[in-house]
C-alpha cells in the first residue's frame, strides 16, 4: 500500500472512502502520474472502475485526459463499469473511450454528507410514525433479505446479483451489527445499513421500506435515528443517491444530508 497516497486520500475521508477501504484491501490501483495532479484508478471485486483525483480538486478536463492516456500506456485495460465525476466525466470518457460507453449511463449518482448542525435543528421532527429502530440480529435475516432483495430490484436494476452473494452479505452486516430495521408493530417495514466504515465516516445504503408501508415516513425516521446515533459516536455520515430519483433526494435534504458531488456511471462491456 502506498502509505503516502492514503494520507493524501485521507485528507477527505469522505470522498475518498472507497479507495481508502480498497488500498487497505491491497486492491490493485494505477496512477497517472507522479504529483497531485494525477488521476487515480482503481478496480474493486466488482468489477467496478473509479476514477479520482486524489486532491479532491476537479481540474481541467485535459490534465485528467493526460493522467489516464499515461494509465492506458501503461497497459491499464479498462472493462466493467467506469465511474467518475459528472463535471468532467463524459468528456473524459469520450476521449478515452468508444462512443457507445456514452449511449446509456447506468447510473447518475448524488454523493451527499451529512451537516450536523442542520441535522441538529431537525431532531425534533424525527417523532413521527409508530415503531422504533432496531439493530437486526440473525432471526431477522429472512425479513432482511426480503427487503434487501427489494432495494436491489428498485435501485439497481442494471446489476446482476447472486442471492446467495447477498445473503452472505446481509449476514455479514448482521454479525458486525451494522445493519438496521425500523419495526412497528413488530413488522420490519424499512431497512438501512452501514455499507462502509473507514476512521472517521460510515456510509449508508440499503434505504428501503416496503411498498405498501410507503407515505408513513418510515424511512425518514430511520435514517434520522441512524444517523443520530452514528453522529453520537463521533462520525460523519454520507451517501449516494439516484438523482434519478427525487424522492429519495428530499428525505435526505430535509435531515441535514447536502450534496457535495455528481457522479456517472458508465458501462465499458
Amino acid at each position: 500500500m502506498n502509505v503516502d497516497l492514503l494520507t493524501l486520500l485521507y485528507q477527505n475521508e469522505a470522498r475518498h472512502q472507497k479507495f481508502i477501504l480498497a488500498l487497505s484491501q491491497n486492491r490493485p490501483y494505477f496512477l497517472g502520474g507522479d504529483s497531485p495532479q494525477m488521476l487515480l484508478a482503481l478496480k474493486n471485486a466488482e468489477r467496478e472502475w473509479w476514477l479520482v483525483n486524489p486532491e479532491g480538486v476537479l481540474q481541467d478536463v485535459s490534465l485528467w485526459v493526460s493522467s489516464a492516456e499515461k494509465m492506458l500506456a501503461a497497459g491499464v485495460s479498462f472493462d466493467g463499469r467506469l465511474y467518475l465525476p459528472a463535471s468532467l466525466g463524459e468528456a473524459l470518457a469520450g476521449t478515452l473511450f468508444p462512443p457507445a460507453c456514452l449511449l446509456a449511463p447506468r447510473l447518475n449518482q448524488g454523493f451527499w454528507v451529512l451537516d450536523a448542525g442542520v441535522f441538529a435543528r431537525v431532531l425534533s421532527d424525527l417523532d413521527g410514525p409508530q415503531g422504533e429502530m432496531v439493530c437486526a440480529v440473525f432471526d431477522d435475516a429472512d425479513a432482511a433479505g426480503e427487503l434487501l432483495m427489494g432495494f436491489c430490484k428498485e435501485a439497481l436494476p442494471h446489476q446482476a446479483r447472486d442471492p446467495l452473494q447477498l445473503k452472505q452479505r446481509l449476514l455479514q452486516k448482521i454479525e458486525v451489527g451494522h445493519l438496521y430495521l425500523w419495526k412497528a408493530a413488530g413488522k420490519a417495514v424499512a431497512m438501512a445499513a452501514e455499507v462502509r466504515r473507514t476512521q472517521g465516516v460510515s456510509a449508508i445504503s440499503w434505504v428501503y421500506t416496503r411498498p405498501e408501508y410507503r407515505g408513513q415516513r418510515f424511512a425518514f425516521a430511520l435514517m434520522g435515528a441512524l444517523s443520530q446515533r452514528l453522529l453520537q459516536e463521533g462520525r460523519t455520515c454520507c451517501l449516494f443517491t439516484d438523482l434519478n430519483n427525487p424522492v429519495s433526494g428530499h428525505v435526505y435534504k430535509k435531515l441535514g444530508y447536502r450534496q457535495h458531488e455528481q457522479w456517472l456511471t458508465l458501462s465499458l462491456d
